[in-house]
């Protein structure tokens, strides 16, 4: 009985050690695929919204957190210094496109005026 329990805890290693250098293999090839050019430019949106699917379910499942918001969004415990860092970095990207509106506004009173 101990020598079939030690030869199957062998045949579970062999088969753990196999499939995590497949996994491997596989996130490997598929990074490489990722970074090729010609990527982006074949990516349909329906390909975005999958990615994000799978990526939303991932990072749930690994967090462990439990939905605890409406619409099933995970809460997120921030600190005082993440939350002011988020809300500068908020109010520089409001400061950016509000000064990229006004250039575009700029541009088309310009253009009407040809």
């Amino acid at each position: 009985m101990e020598d079939e329990a030690a030869k199957l805890a062998r045949q579970v290693a062999r088969v753990r050690g196999r499939f995590h250098e497949l996994m491997a293999i596989t996130y490997e090839k598929a990074i490489d695929y990722l970074e090729e050019d010609d990527f982006a430019t074949q990516l349909k949106p329906a390909d975005v919204v999958q990615i994000l699917k799978l990526h939303r379910e991932t990072v749930h499942k690994l967090a462990g957190s439990e939905t605890d918001t409406p619409g099933g969004n995970a809460t997120v415990h921030w600190s005082e210094d993440e939350q002011r860092e988020l809300e500068a970095i908020l109010d520089e990207i409001d400061t950016e496109e509000g000064s990229n509106e006004g250039e575009e506004n700029v541009e088309d009173s310009e253009d009407d005026a040809d």
